[in-house]
Protein backbone atom coordinates (compact mmCIF):
# COMPACT_ATOMS: atom_id res chain seq x y z
CA UNK A 1 0.00 0.00 0.00
CA UNK A 2 1.32 3.43 -0.90
CA UNK A 3 1.92 5.77 2.05
CA UNK A 4 0.13 9.12 1.79
CA UNK A 5 0.99 12.23 3.72
CA UNK A 6 -2.37 13.94 3.01
CA UNK A 7 -5.93 12.74 3.13
CA UNK A 8 -7.86 12.76 -0.15
CA UNK A 9 -11.57 13.48 -0.63
CA UNK A 10 -12.53 9.80 -0.61
CA UNK A 11 -10.68 9.26 2.67
CA UNK A 12 -12.28 12.31 4.28
CA UNK A 13 -15.78 11.29 3.18
CA UNK A 14 -15.18 7.69 4.26
CA UNK A 15 -14.07 8.84 7.72
CA UNK A 16 -17.09 11.14 8.09
CA UNK A 17 -19.46 8.39 6.92
CA UNK A 18 -17.88 5.82 9.20
CA UNK A 19 -18.07 8.21 12.16
CA UNK A 20 -21.76 8.83 11.42
CA UNK A 21 -22.32 5.08 11.21
CA UNK A 22 -20.60 4.56 14.58
CA UNK A 23 -22.59 7.42 16.12
CA UNK A 24 -25.84 5.81 14.96
CA UNK A 25 -24.50 2.53 16.32
CA UNK A 26 -24.20 4.11 19.76
CA UNK A 27 -27.84 5.23 19.59
CA UNK A 28 -28.81 1.60 18.87
CA UNK A 29 -26.65 0.43 21.81
CA UNK A 30 -28.37 2.95 24.09
CA UNK A 31 -31.79 1.71 22.96
CA UNK A 32 -31.07 -2.00 23.52
CA UNK A 33 -29.34 -1.40 26.86
CA UNK A 34 -32.79 -0.77 28.34
CA UNK A 35 -33.78 -4.44 28.18
CA UNK A 36 -30.73 -6.45 29.21
CA UNK A 37 -27.35 -5.88 30.80
CA UNK A 38 -24.85 -3.92 28.67
CA UNK A 39 -22.13 -6.55 29.10
CA UNK A 40 -24.48 -9.20 27.68
CA UNK A 41 -25.03 -7.10 24.54
CA UNK A 42 -21.30 -6.44 24.19
CA UNK A 43 -20.61 -10.18 24.36
CA UNK A 44 -23.43 -11.02 21.96
CA UNK A 45 -22.14 -8.45 19.51
CA UNK A 46 -18.62 -9.85 19.65
CA UNK A 47 -19.93 -13.39 19.24
CA UNK A 48 -21.83 -12.27 16.15
CA UNK A 49 -18.67 -10.66 14.73
CA UNK A 50 -16.83 -14.00 14.58
CA UNK A 51 -18.58 -15.29 11.42
CA UNK A 52 -18.18 -11.87 9.78
CA UNK A 53 -14.43 -11.87 10.41
CA UNK A 54 -14.16 -15.48 9.25
CA UNK A 55 -15.98 -14.63 5.98
CA UNK A 56 -13.77 -11.57 5.44
CA UNK A 57 -10.66 -13.71 5.91
CA UNK A 58 -12.00 -16.34 3.49
CA UNK A 59 -12.71 -13.74 0.80
CA UNK A 60 -9.24 -12.22 1.32
CA UNK A 61 -7.64 -15.66 0.98
CA UNK A 62 -6.19 -15.65 4.49
CA UNK A 63 -6.18 -18.37 7.09
CA UNK A 64 -6.38 -17.88 10.86
CA UNK A 65 -2.96 -17.97 12.49
CA UNK A 66 -3.06 -20.07 15.66
CA UNK A 67 0.66 -20.58 16.13
CA UNK A 68 1.99 -20.63 19.68
CA UNK A 69 3.87 -17.34 19.28
CA UNK A 70 0.72 -15.44 18.25
CA UNK A 71 -1.42 -16.40 21.23
CA UNK A 72 -0.02 -13.92 23.77
CA UNK A 73 -0.48 -10.90 21.49
CA UNK A 74 -3.87 -12.10 20.31
CA UNK A 75 -5.17 -12.58 23.84
CA UNK A 76 -3.78 -9.20 24.91
CA UNK A 77 -5.43 -7.40 21.99
CA UNK A 78 -8.66 -9.35 22.55
CA UNK A 79 -8.75 -8.34 26.21
CA UNK A 80 -8.08 -4.68 25.39
CA UNK A 81 -10.85 -4.74 22.77
CA UNK A 82 -13.21 -6.46 25.22
CA UNK A 83 -12.57 -3.90 27.94
CA UNK A 84 -13.10 -1.06 25.47
CA UNK A 85 -16.50 -2.38 24.46
CA UNK A 86 -17.59 -3.28 27.97
CA UNK A 87 -16.73 0.23 29.12
CA UNK A 88 -18.45 1.76 26.08
CA UNK A 89 -21.65 -0.21 26.72
CA UNK A 90 -21.54 0.66 30.43
CA UNK A 91 -20.93 4.34 29.65
CA UNK A 92 -23.91 4.37 27.30
CA UNK A 93 -25.98 2.86 30.10
CA UNK A 94 -24.91 5.59 32.53
CA UNK A 95 -24.80 8.73 30.38
CA UNK A 96 -26.00 10.20 27.10
CA UNK A 97 -24.89 9.17 23.65
CA UNK A 98 -23.56 12.69 23.00
CA UNK A 99 -21.34 12.69 26.09
CA UNK A 100 -19.97 9.20 25.50
CA UNK A 101 -19.36 10.02 21.82
CA UNK A 102 -17.23 13.03 22.75
CA UNK A 103 -15.12 10.86 25.02
CA UNK A 104 -14.97 7.95 22.56
CA UNK A 105 -14.12 10.07 19.52
CA UNK A 106 -11.43 12.06 21.32
CA UNK A 107 -9.25 8.92 21.28
CA UNK A 108 -7.68 9.77 17.88
CA UNK A 109 -6.49 13.07 19.35
CA UNK A 110 -4.71 11.27 22.19
CA UNK A 111 -3.30 8.69 19.76
CA UNK A 112 -1.96 11.44 17.48
CA UNK A 113 -0.30 13.20 20.42
CA UNK A 114 1.17 9.89 21.63
CA UNK A 115 2.39 9.00 18.13
CA UNK A 116 4.21 12.33 17.92
CA UNK A 117 6.39 11.28 20.85
CA UNK A 118 6.51 7.50 20.35
CA UNK A 119 6.62 6.80 16.60
CA UNK A 120 9.38 8.06 14.32
CA UNK A 121 8.07 9.89 11.27
CA UNK A 122 4.70 10.70 12.84
CA UNK A 123 5.25 14.33 13.79
CA UNK A 124 2.46 16.79 14.48
CA UNK A 125 2.69 19.65 12.00
CA UNK A 126 0.65 22.82 11.93
CA UNK A 127 -1.82 21.31 9.46
CA UNK A 128 -2.22 18.16 11.54
CA UNK A 129 -2.82 20.18 14.71
CA UNK A 130 -5.39 22.30 12.86
CA UNK A 131 -7.11 19.11 11.70
CA UNK A 132 -7.21 17.75 15.24
CA UNK A 133 -8.65 21.02 16.53
CA UNK A 134 -11.36 20.94 13.87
Amino acid sequence: MQRKDRIDMFGALALIGFSAFLGFNQVIIKAVNEGLQPVFWAGLRSFGAVPCIWLLMRFAGRRPDFRRETWRGGVLIGLAFSFEFVFLFLALDLTTVARSSVIFYSMPVWFAISAHFLLPGERLTGNKIAGLVL
